[in-house]
């Protein structure tokens, strides 16, 4: 069975907890959040990925109140492997306000930090040894914040020590807080005083940690329950925030957010769920990916002359508004001739797929940086050459999750002429006048006759911004998708639903559940009727997490769109080098030229 641990929403830099005991007193997650990628085909450019759910946010945490445009990320340990789901922004809210019965903070000036009054805060190897942290490094405000440069002689460590708060004797107490730090959570400490000073200090143990994206997110952490000891009358806090001294000065943030310290009742000793709930906010938020971003933005300028793949992504690049979205390089024929064309009022996701088409390449979300859209060599073969030991051999791709027959809600079977493709058009842009910088469309057809013929006329077609397709791989890909999907295959009539109970506990099967690494991912069906064939290919699938975990794919056969097979550059370091650079002829001996044919590179 699939076992999904950590999940961890990050939603304006504030990542929610999935605990129901610390429900309502921190930011919340709650069951049913949808996440979908994927496309038509998995030869063609996929859709913005998106992200649906709902999550509650106390008052006393307002900060992490999201708005348009905010940052969403969401991961989860998956079989043990700790799997980015997906990264977005914000496109679509729904707030309401609740009222709530305010919650005692405990601590002075806790909830709503607008000053530092009644802090402490200093920098060294030790708490003992620490020194006042420079002021002008210190953020008041709506949370408690220590931002600046890391003085290699005052150590790297930021103590961040709260006022002292009484407590009653006999009561059990817990600590909730938002926390911030460049290397993880910060390590609290908790000192106890009587009425002749300190009586001891001891570490705070955390319940329900959940991790955030370590992009310098706010974790919720809830401590274990704290007994005062005999005589103690008051209690302060110390948040140990241990800096990176790599980084640079920006990136030295040690923030504390809404810390809260909870009087448990009388007679109970751990902290209970909340019966009357804290005043907050419900939020319903719609999220997606870059690739939507990139498809609202624009343009309108010059025609544009001849540029090379890799040159006119860079022209592309110069335009981009500041931040808003950046298009990666890296295709596998970065050097192949582009038309001029007027790419006025054309968005500039629509550009950039334009520009990988011609290429024979996809435009995906990238893993990172954060907001850009970067291209993907898909799909890949089921077969996969390796170094072994020093030579080169072909295994199955160790990234293809294994899904047994039993794990696929059976259904009716379907099949229909709608889903081929035996006509391949590739449209590019001739050049009608090199001095002038002048072309018009121009087109080139690929027909599977025998398909035609069995079958009927099906069509697609793909846009580049080719001079010339002669010899290209885009036009090595219609060719190859003319005769792929040329056939019918058998599907299920409705979506792939997986049971998760029979889901391999397998470190693979991650990659199904992130929009980064699903699209275009095989799989391997064990037992799968031989009408539908043992491997598939996933082109889009919608996930569920929460109570009820659920898993929908649609997928098309393995070789419906058209890998392509291993090149010469994947094997010996053209355009970047790989792990076969050191291997030899010799070392192929084993293989023949047409089992190479059939084959991709291992995925780094």
């Amino acid at each position: 069975m699939v076992t999904i641990t950590n999940p961890a929403l990050t939603i304006n830099g504030g990542t929610c907890t999935p605990s129901k005991t610390a429900a309502f007193m921190l930011p919340t997650a709650f069951s049913g959040l949808q996440v979908t990628y994927g496309g038509d085909s998995c030869a063609d450019h996929p859709e913005p990925g998106t992200m649906a759910g709902r999550v509650f946010i106390p008052e006393h945490h307002a900060a992490f109140y999201p708005r348009l445009a905010d940052p969403v990320h969401l991961r989860a340990g998956i079989n043990g492997v700790d799997m980015r789901i997906m990264y977005g922004t914000v496109e679509d809210l729904v707030i309401e306000d609740v009222a709530g019965e305010q919650l005692a903070a405990g601590i002075p000036n806790a909830r709503n930090m607008q000053s530092l009054d009644g802090w402490e805060i200093s920098q060294g190897t030790s708490l003992e040894t620490a020194v006042p942290y420079p002021a002008e490094f210190l953020v008041g405000g709506a949370r408690v914040t220590a931002n600046g440069p890391v003085p290699p002689d005052l150590g790297h460590n930021v103590y961040m020590m709260t006022p002292a708060a009484p407590v009653v004797d006999g009561r059990g107490y817990v600590l909730t807080v938002m926390g911030q730090t460049p290397t993880g959570y910060p390590r609290m400490t908790v000192q106890w005083f009587g009425a002749a000073g300190l009586i001891f200090a001891e570490p705070v143990y955390y319940q329900d940690y959940t991790p955030g994206s370590y992009n310098g997110d706010f974790m919720p952490l809830r401590s274990s329950t704290l007994y005062p000891p005999y005589g103690a009358t008051s209690v302060r806090f110390v948040a140990a925030c241990e800096l990176d001294p790599t980084g640079q000065p920006w990136q030295q943030a040690c923030s504390l957010d809404g810390i809260t310290l909870h009087q448990l009742p009388a007679g109970v000793w751990e902290l209970p769920q909340l019966r009357r709930r804290p005043p907050g906010r419900w939020v319903t938020f719609n999220a997606s990916d870059i690739l939507a971003t990139a498809a609202r933005l624009i343009v309108g300028t010059q025609p544009w002359p001849q540029h090379t793949v890799d040159g006119r992504t860079a022209a592309l690049n110069e335009i981009v508004p500041a931040g808003a979205v950046s298009f990666g390089f890296g295709t596998r024929d970065p050097f192949a001739l582009l038309a001029p064309r007027d790419i006025d009022k054309q968005n500039l996701l629509e550009i950039y797929q334009r520009i990988l088409s011609s290429s024979g390449d996809l435009a995906i979300a990238a893993t990172a940086p954060a907001r850009a859209v970067q291209p993907a060599s898909l799909p890949r073969y089921a077969q996969v050459l390796a170094d072994v030991a020093g030579t080169a051999e072909i295994v199955t791709d160790p990234n293809v999750p294994e899904l047994p027959a039993g794990s696929i809600i059976a259904g009716p079977l379907q099949t229909d002429v709608t889903t081929m493709a035996n006509q391949v058009r590739l449209e590019y842009r001739t050049i009608t006048d090199v001095m002038e910088q002048t072309a018009e469309d121009a087109a080139e057809l690929y027909v599977n006759e025998p398909s035609v013929i069995a079958f009927g006329a099906m069509g697609r077609s793909t846009s580049t911004d080719l001079a010339d397709v002669a010899g290209s791989r885009a036009e090595d890909k219609a060719k190859r998708l003319a005769v792929a999907q040329g056939q019918p295959y058998y599907r299920l009539a409705d979506k792939v639903r997986l049971v998760a109970s029979q889901i391999p506990e397998a470190p693979n099967v991650a990659r199904i559940y992130s929009a980064d690494a699903g699209f275009g991912q095989l799989v391997h069906v064990s037992g799968a009727p031989a009408l539908l064939g043992e491997y598939q290919r996933i082109r889009a699938a919608t996930i569920t997490f929460g109570r009820q975990p659920a898993v929908e794919l649609d997928v098309e056969p393995a070789d419906y769109a058209a890998p392509e097979a291993l090149t010469y550059g994947e094997t010996f370091g053209t355009p970047m080098p790989t792990p076969f650079d050191t291997l030899t002829l010799a070392d192929f001996a084993g293989i023949t030229l047409a089992q190479l044919q059939t084959i991709s590179a291992t995925e780094e």
